[in-house]
């Protein structure tokens, strides 16, 4: 990330208590129905993925590794966990990656941590970009957003420029009373003035239910939509008390993004700055939880 972007993070993020979550980006939802937590797959529109946010900046711990990953469905036995970080915005970079594809810059992994709690604690292990996860420990009794652990690239050119969009994904954690996290996207535009964010699976108390703003259908699946000045969140249900989390899935990217440029809700004209998918966390109830992302795609074209 540049300093712009962190600062951004900061001013949105860093807060540290759940009155103010959702402004600080903590925008979670009521964790509902076990059965709403994992297992069901989103299909809108079909295709594959998308990316990471940011230009690789501190590149302080950071390793870099040849050539792409596994393919997407589920990481290869055989991929070890070579890259290893530690330090808070410790990366691994990749000289590219064949499952990540319309992108301007090649992709990274990014510990991404602005914590202000002295007692968190995050180690990233990355196989590829598609094979990667993160074991977390945070105990802020439902504070604010602590971390962005993610896969990341530059994007570039306008969004209505594209022809299609679309991502893949699959993701694991744990969904208990104790956490307060979730698997997302983050999509930057406009020289890092406009945010999306597109959450695909939610684990996270009642105390960061936000108020919808818009909502939409794509290829069948309902979404609302709540804001917060520049940033807009996406989350899968008609609203925040009938989630539809899904731990794998394939979205339309480009089908929400024109869309919203069509209904006010993105500055028509907007151009791509940067990209990103992992997991923003802000409680585990002090024990170690992993957070993994074991297959992504993303086509831009």
């Amino acid at each position: 990330m540049n300093g712009s972007t962190t600062t951004l993070r900061i001013l949105r993020r860093c807060l540290n208590t759940w009155a103010i979550a959702a402004i600080a980006g903590c925008s979670g939802t009521n964790n509902g129905n076990a059965s709403n937590n994992s297992g069901g797959s989103i299909s809108l529109g079909g295709g594959t993925g998308l990316g990471n946010a940011g230009a690789p900046g501190d590149a302080t711990g950071s390793t870099n590794v040849s050539g792409g990953g596994n393919a997407f469905g589920g990481a290869s036995s055989s991929d070890p966990y070579t890259c290893i970080q530690t330090t808070p915005q410790g990366k691994c970079f990749y000289s590219s990656d064949a499952y990540i594809t319309g992108a301007s810059g090649d992709p990274y992994l990014n510990q991404n941590i602005w914590a202000g709690s002295t007692t968190y604690k995050q180690v990233l292990y990355g196989a590829s970009p598609e094979d990667w996860y993160v074991v977390a420990n945070a105990n802020t009794n439902f504070g604010g957003v602590l971390t962005f652990p993610n896969v990341g690239f530059n994007m570039s050119g306008a969004v209505d420029g594209k022809l299609s969009l679309t991502s893949s994904f699959s993701t694991s954690f744990t969904h208990d009373t104790k956490t307060a996290a979730w698997a997302a996207y983050d999509l930057w535009f406009n020289d890092w003035a406009d945010e999306v964010m597109i959450q695909t699976d939610i684990a996270a108390p009642s105390a960061y239910n936000c108020t919808a703003v818009a909502a939409a259908t794509f290829a069948g699946m309902p979404w609302h939509m709540c804001r917060f000045d520049a940033e807009r969140v996406w989350k899968p249900g008609s609203d925040d008390d009938h989630l539809i989390n899904q731990s794998s899935g394939t979205i339309d990217i480009q089908a929400m993004l024109e869309w919203m440029e069509q209904n006010g809700q993105l500055p028509a004209g907007s151009t791509w700055t940067a990209s990103s998918f992992g997991f923003e966390v802000c409680d585990t109830g002090g024990v170690d939880v992993k957070f993994w992302v074991n297959g992504f795609t993303w086509t831009a074209k």
